[in-house]
């Protein structure tokens, strides 16, 4: 179901892509391809005794991972039972998935907890004296010396994103027209005393 999702918000961003430059027929494309895989996914991937997306058809609801839920919400589905297993869930190791999972926590408004994961894993980078993002880390000891086979990428762009998710979530600098002409500054400095952009 993870990938379906993923596909299904590439779709849908795909449509306001190809709206923008007018080309009607792509749009129209990509809107009916999503409207079948969505009503696809609610189908088969989703669980209405749990109100959970799954990552496999008939899955069973202990063995759901964390990755499919931060992906639903992205694809604009709600997934609340998901969203709470996911906050009591410990932090994936992969760059990718931690950067969906924090964009998804700060979109449901679940700050303190997208806070939190940022310090717990980016935090352990800076403890490291690492001048990049690693692709991994899920190394018992972060080491960015002895630990090059384990950690893959020492500099990754798959874990750069905190670099526009802070900007975004907590100074709250965020477009509302293409270009940032029009911008909505909201920021969520509840649990900071200080946060500075430019």
């Amino acid at each position: 179901g993870g990938l379906l999702l993923q596909y299904l918000s590439s779709l849908k961003v795909l449509a306001l892509l190809a709206d923008k430059v007018s080309d009607f027929a792509s749009a129209a494309w990509a809107r009916d391809i999503g409207s079948r895989l969505e009503a696809h996914i609610d189908e088969h991937y989703y669980t209405p005794a749990r109100g959970q997306y799954l990552d496999q058809k008939r899955q069973k609801f202990c063995d759901i991972s964390q990755y499919t839920t931060p992906y639903a919400i992205l694809a604009g589905k709600e997934d609340e039972i998901g969203m709470q297993r996911m906050m009591r869930s410990v932090m994936p190791a992969l760059g990718f998935s931690m950067a969906w999972r924090i964009e998804a926590t700060f979109m449901k408004g679940y700050i303190r907890e997208a806070l939190r994961d940022i310090s717990s894993a980016w935090g352990k980078m800076l403890d490291a004296d690492s001048r990049t993002c690693w692709e991994r880390l899920d190394v018992p000891e972060m080491n960015a010396t002895h630990y090059y086979d384990a950690l893959g990428s020492f500099c990754h762009g798959w874990t750069s994103s905190p670099a526009w998710q802070l900007p975004a979530w907590i100074v709250g600098i965020r477009p509302e027209e293409d270009g940032f002409r029009k911008i909505t500054v909201a920021p969520s400095l509840d649990l900071l005393d200080f946060a500075e952009a430019t």
